[in-house]
């Protein structure tokens, strides 16, 4: 009987000690409720979705309104708290949200955000600021060069700039060169980052404001690769990825581009789950922060997908349920069905001391 006992603290103590990742990457795709990801399933036979253990379904009504909106949608993953529509990882009353990375960041982790739109844009905002309304984009750079992240990689650079030097701001702030000073490699185009990076600490504003994946001289799997290694020290990191674009072409019921933008998002996640499969150290996390367009699969006759129909039922984003796949070290603590402020709380748990 005393070998049981002691056998049995001895598996109670390793499943612990493996319930807690050394690294998190939460991967959202916007708007990619469910129907997306079966669409890439079915388009693409290396869909990375095959390759998680644990799968669950999120709610993602915002705390004042059924359907969201990527403020609030996102304030949820970033922070375990529901807000207000249009809000960036603020209560309603304006009182600040700590976001995963703040978190990370006092529990000496690395962090990274890395995305394909504009960096004030609503999913990445509520990982780099705090704000009561997601359209202030001009606060929301300030506040984001004071973030202390290690790599951000992401576009708008016209809200970094001051207008007389061809950007946006009016208020004569060059957010270029304060983030110089803090010690980032600040880098405007893709080539040159690609080409130059010499620092471990990134911030780039890249000179677009959200381009095609179609259209990109470079994929979201070319920022990943040059994130990642940076991020990837013995301190743990913990990075937010976006496959941000999903959402703007599921407005326009561009099917086309849909399927382009989700094939460069299921790339970057195969890619993770391949620069992470050696170390047994890494929670992969895959969630959308709502779904967009109503998208159904109608039509089609060839089971490979090559003459999929799509079809849409609004221009906005929908009330559905979207998918949770999550792999490696606490990835089970994501089945089930939960309000999408779990998300937040089970990662945010999963780091803390």
């Amino acid at each position: 009987m005393r070998i049981f006992f002691i056998l049995l603290f001895l598996v109670s103590t390793f499943i612990g000690a493996n319930d807690k990742p050394k690294n998190i990457i939460i991967f959202i795709g916007d708007g990619m409720g469910i129907n997306y990801v079966s669409a890439s399933m079915i388009k693409f036979k290396d869909s990375p979705f095959y390759k998680f253990p644990d799968i669950g379904l999120s709610l993602t009504s915002a705390l004042d309104r059924l359907i969201t909106d990527s403020g609030a949608g996102g304030t949820a993953i970033a922070t375990g708290e529901k807000t207000n529509y249009r809000a960036i990882s603020v209560l309603p009353d304006s009182t600040v949200l700590p976001n995963i990375l703040e978190i990370a960041k006092k529990n000496d982790y690395k962090t990274g955000v890395v995305v394909t739109c504009h960096l004030t844009d609503a999913t990445p905002a509520v990982f780099l600021s705090h704000h009561i309304d997601r359209r202030k984009s001009f606060e929301l750079s300030h506040q984001m060069v004071y973030s202390n992240v290690d790599v951000v990689i992401g576009g708008g650079l016209d809200y970094f700039k001051p207008d007389f030097m061809g950007g946006k701001r009016t208020d004569s702030l060059n957010l270029l060169d304060t983030l110089q000073n803090l010690g980032y490699g600040v880098f405007t185009t893709y080539d040159s980052l690609a080409k130059f990076a010499d620092k471990d600490r990134l911030f780039c504003p890249l000179n677009h404001n959200g381009t095609y994946a179609s259209k990109r001289n470079f994929s979201l799997t070319d920022l990943l690769k040059i994130a990642l290694p940076r991020l990837d020290t013995e301190d743990g990191f913990v990075l937010m990825v976006e496959g941000s674009l999903i959402d703007w072409v599921a407005h326009n019921h561009d099917s086309e581009n849909v399927l382009s933008e989700l094939k460069d998002f299921q790339d970057a996640i195969n890619y993770a789950i391949e620069f992470t499969k050696e170390d047994d150290e890494t929670l992969i996390l895959v969630t959308a922060d709502h779904e967009t367009g109503g998208m159904s699969i109608t039509g089609g006759l060839n089971p490979d997908g090559s003459d999929m129909v799509m079809s849409y039922a609004t221009k906005g984003h929908s009330g559905e349920m979207v998918g949770v796949f999550a792999k490696g070290p606490g990835s089970h603590h994501f089945r089930g069905i939960y309000q999408n402020s779990e998300i937040g709380k089970k990662l945010i748990n999963l780091i803390r001391d």
